[in-house]
């Protein structure tokens, strides 16, 4: 299963100049400051793991990468996660026992764990399964990173 990463950047002439100028949405700044030193649990059994694992560490997230739910539910106390990123078109995944997983460790902790499903399906299915939000195929890496900001404290826990 491959991950599909877009760019939402766009580029612009600045006036004046003719060179290209780069735009963000506004709220993107506070999106990376948010995620910078978040621990986050990503799974995906996919060749595009570690390539989305380096892009969240650009974006200052310290990323433990699992390849599947059986090496997911052994990290999970070893990493104490702030938000799991779950690609849910693995072979082996069973998300029902992941997500019973992380609300068992919630209920533990009395704390939320944001939980973001990526797969090419209907949203409505993802959240069914106990996901607080899916995201659909292709993915885009500011538009996760803008998620995880917004799903977890502005003050990641140490």
């Amino acid at each position: 299963m491959r991950w599909i990463l877009c760019k939402t950047k766009s580029a612009t002439a600045t006036p004046g100049t003719g060179r290209p100028r780069t735009t963000q949405a506004p709220d993107h700044a506070d999106a990376v400051a948010s995620v910078t030193d978040l621990r986050v649990l990503l799974i995906d059994d996919g060749d595009t793991r570690d390539f989305l694992a380096n892009t969240l560490r650009h974006y200052g997230a310290n990323v433990t990468a699992a390849s599947s739910v059986r090496e997911a539910l052994a990290a999970l106390g070893r990493v104490d996660p702030q938000v799991l990123v779950c690609n849910c078109e693995m072979g082996d995944v069973d998300t029902a026992m992941l997500v019973q997983a992380i609300r068992s460790l919630e209920a533990a902790q009395q704390r939320r764990i944001p939980t973001i499903a990526v797969a090419p399906v209907e949203r409505t299915r993802q959240a069914s399964l106990g996901f607080h939000i899916s995201l659909p195929r292709p993915l885009n890496p500011q538009v996760l990173v803008s998620l995880m900001g917004k799903l977890t404290p502005t003050t990641p826990a140490s």
